[in-house]
């Protein structure tokens, strides 16, 4: 049964049949991370696997791409399955029979250039992959085979998101530190479900994406009470405020929900805030 991407592959194979067929021990179809973002990743992959079984064609993933594939799978964003996804399917190749990573040159600024420039020096073997508009029209000045996928998605906003402070990376970790924890400041965090007082742990807390991390300050004649949500394990730019109230009296704290009001009394009760 024929079906969109079934045809567009065929119409793809079949243009490009004789570069396919040239000596190269790089061979097959380029993937920019841009390919998340189109209406059915999974169905297009499995068209790949089709059209290159049985030959020296790959599904070829640069270190560039891996990089912003990793990057993507940690968002709780829109297209971060699909990343995963892929990343899941080419470490479980472990023949080689349809995936191939390839270490490029990155010395370039742009990511796009350092995947352009692999491309162009395999022009005569490869095809690239993408729903980036500005890299594809790079690709046709450069004479690279591309093919072009329409694209849904929006990344989000950069300015919508916050710097969850205090954190720091830790190799691949993000950690909430202790080291402000005093008589005006103190942490806790739910992850999975599971509550934890930073405030009385004996070091750094692993975040993870998803957790819930509440704030209480101790402004004097208020309390200012701040709930964040971790997005990204990116050392800026890795939350995003979910909720935040100034708290004067023991009737704003009976108004909270659960999960702030014991945060609030146990944070009053052990620093003896009236």
């Amino acid at each position: 049964m024929s079906s969109p991407i079934r045809d567009i592959f065929t119409n793809i194979v079949s243009k490009f049949k004789s570069r396919f067929n040239k000596p190269d021990n790089i061979s097959g179809f380029v993937i920019d991370t841009s390919i998340c973002g189109i209406d059915n990743p999974k169905a297009l992959f499995e068209e790949l696997i089709s059209s290159i079984d049985g030959t020296n064609r790959k599904i070829i993933l640069t270190n560039v791409t891996i990089d912003e594939l990793d990057k993507l799978q940690k968002r709780s964003v829109e297209n971060s399955e699909n990343a995963r996804a892929i990343l899941t399917a080419a470490s479980n190749d472990k023949e080689h029979s349809h995936y191939l990573s390839v270490k490029i040159d990155t010395s370039f600024e742009l990511a796009d250039d350092c995947i352009l420039n692999f491309c162009e020096i395999h022009k005569d073997s490869v095809v690239l992959l993408t729903a980036d508009k500005a890299m594809y029209l790079k690709a046709q000045a450069m004479s690279i085979e591309t093919h072009f996928y329409k694209s849904h998605w929006q990344p989000k906003v950069k300015s919508n998101l916050l710097t969850l402070y205090p954190t720091e990376r830790d190799c691949e970790k993000l950690l909430l530190t202790t080291n402000f924890n005093s008589f005006f400041t103190a942490f806790r965090v739910r992850s999975k479900g599971i509550e934890y007082d930073v405030s009385k742990s004996t070091g750094p807390k692993e975040l993870h994406v998803g957790d819930d991390v509440l704030i209480a300050k101790n402004k004097g004649n208020y309390i200012l009470l701040s709930h964040f949500r971790v997005v990204s394990l990116y050392e800026s730019d890795n939350c995003e405020l979910v909720y935040k109230k100034r708290i004067y009296s023991s009737q704003d704290v009976n108004q909270l929900d659960a999960f702030y009001k014991s945060f609030i009394k146990d944070f009053k009760h052990s620093r003896n805030i009236k």
